[in-house]
């Protein structure tokens, strides 16, 4: 489900006098000056909807351009700003009719403002999972490379980083020679050359088409990657007292929950069109989402199978003990009805010729009998043992064979 919100009804992102959108003021580091030759840059908020899905994810899709931007250095060192934490907090009370400061710290503000009424009884909104994705048209006389363009957007970088070729050959994809798409953890970008040659989808690219088309798609992604790093936080963290019940109740719900999400909504074809699908690949391929899938459906397999066998150890070594009391109970019970010197009389023949003797004269009798039930107990009792023993070591020689 997707819901938009109404940017005027926000106290924080209301119009200003006149009709005027709320611009805001991004101050730029001294080395980013240096590398687009501005001090600030104007934001502008355009749109803010709210991704929701039944896993109980929800992504807000907050977007918002440079307003005056003529060059792609302004737009990379305004996300590095707003992504990397290089800025000068917003002033306390500022007055939300005039232009305010903008950092992440204000960034992250307006993303509680918005989602916050609709999530009183769910998770906190994580703020550090925040991801980029740049719409960007350039003209035709630019000639700058759009492989590392695409590159440096896609990782929130700004032109001093200089990527390996093999960096850029495993973020961006090229359709077309005016046309380059990129993906990676950090964000994504789309950035398009004006060209006479480009069809008519690069009209409007930025606010329409390119928006209306790719953003989905990375959007679906971006919820199987949050999605993975909820379930996966299981396997350091959700610890439990090896063996037990909780733990293997945890397994098994984690099991289930990926057969779950893998049925409703991991979909290897999301488009009748192979460019939507390559570029959904693209994004799938960048987050590793089936290799990341398939890991944790196998640790769920193999943690289950441990389980299994410890549960299936424990059950032998009881079975050892329990079959080891029993066997040495029977074989002192036959012993000590055996006839021989040391062993018990028959007590139906002893009950017969005893009835008339004397208490002195039944006394040694009655404590053999007493000694007898006592080295049954005691012998049972370390039979047990001898059987664990057995059990236990035999389970250790196995697994070191």
């Amino acid at each position: 489900m997707c819901a938009p919100f109404d940017l005027a009804q926000s106290a924080l992102l209301s119009q200003r006098k006149g009709g005027k959108p709320r611009l805001w003021t991004l101050s730029l580091s001294a080395s980013a000056q240096k590398r687009c030759g501005r001090e600030s840059l104007t934001v502008q908020v355009d749109r803010a909807r709210l991704y929701l899905f039944r896993t109980g994810i929800g992504i807000l899709d907050l977007s918002w351009h440079y307003q005056g931007a003529t060059q792609t250095t302004e737009i990379l060192e305004g996300n590095y700003a707003l992504s990397h934490g290089q800025y000068q907090r917003a002033a306390k009370g500022a007055d939300a009719s005039e232009n305010t400061a903008m950092d992440p710290d204000t960034l992250r503000l307006l993303a509680e403002k918005l989602a916050g009424p609709l999530l009183k009884d769910s998770e906190p909104m994580q703020s550090d999972r925040r991801v980029l994705y740049s719409i960007v048209q350039i003209p035709e006389e630019d000639s700058q490379d759009l492989d590392l363009l695409t590159t440096h957007l896609s990782h929130r970088q700004s032109t001093d980083y200089l990527p390996s070729l093999d960096m850029i050959q495993s973020t961006v994809w090229s359709p077309f020679p005016y046309l380059c798409h990129g993906a990676s953890l950090e964000g994504g970008a789309s950035v398009m050359r004006n060209t006479a040659t480009a069809s008519d989808f690069g009209k409007n690219f930025v606010a329409g088409t390119g928006a209306n088309t790719y953003l989905p798609l990375a959007i679906a992604t971006l919820h199987s990657h949050f999605w993975l790093l909820n379930r996966t936080q299981w396997i350091p963290a959700r610890r439990c007292r090896e063996g037990s019940r909780s733990e293997k109740e945890g397994v098994e719900d984690i099991f289930s929950m990926t057969v779950e999400y893998r049925r409703y909504f991991h979909y290897p074809i999301v488009s009748q069109i192979s460019l939507h699908n390559r570029f959904y690949h693209l994004w799938q391929e960048a987050l590793q989402i089936p290799e990341r899938i398939s890991f944790q459906e196998q640790t769920a397999k193999d943690v289950a199978e441990l389980l299994s066998n410890h549960r299936a150890r424990w059950i032998g070594r009881i079975s050892g003990a329990v079959g080891g009391f029993l066997l040495t109970h029977e074989l002192l019970e036959a012993l000590s009805t055996s006839g021989l010197s040391f062993a018990m009389p028959d007590m139906r023949v002893w009950f017969v010729e005893t009835a008339n003797k004397s208490q002195i004269v039944m006394r040694p009798m009655v404590e053999l009998v007493e000694h007898w039930e006592l080295t049954i107990f005691l012998g049972s009792l370390l039979g047990g043992l001898l059987g664990l023993w057995l059990t236990w070591n035999f389970d250790t020689s196995f697994k070191k064979d």
